[in-house]
């Protein structure tokens, strides 16, 4: 399931702990662009996350399960977390299994996205 989930400016730690409700997390480098959070102790207290796994091998991080729940960030150009963004998000949705608003699916390379 994907969820969209508010991550405030300067509360980036305190807010992804919250949506995967967890005491620490770990960060998970997808790309230039985009991290994955995941709790640190998900191996231990939740079952595989198989879109988080799936998500991590799309973008070449395979040969891990991830456990537990999973936030996406954004990377900006000064390494600092953001929000994704309503592109960022179509783009996910698209990747792991939806279709765009412009009807894309998963193996399609939406070239609106």
């Amino acid at each position: 399931m994907i969820t969209e989930v508010p991550i405030r400016p300067g509360r980036t730690l305190a807010d992804t702990c919250a949506a995967i409700d967890c005491r620490a997390v770990g960060r998970v480098n997808l790309s230039r662009s985009y991290d994955m959070w995941i709790d640190d102790e998900g191996l231990y207290a939740s079952g595989p996350n198989l879109l988080a796994t799936l998500l991590a091998a799309l973008y070449g991080a395979a040969g891990q399960t991830y456990h537990g729940a999973a936030v996406i960030t954004r990377v900006d150009a000064m390494g600092d977390t953001r929000p994704l963004t309503a592109v960022d998000l179509a783009h996910f949705r698209a990747l792991l299994g939806g279709t765009c608003d412009h009807g894309y699916g998963f193996a399609d390379s939406c070239p609106n996205c």
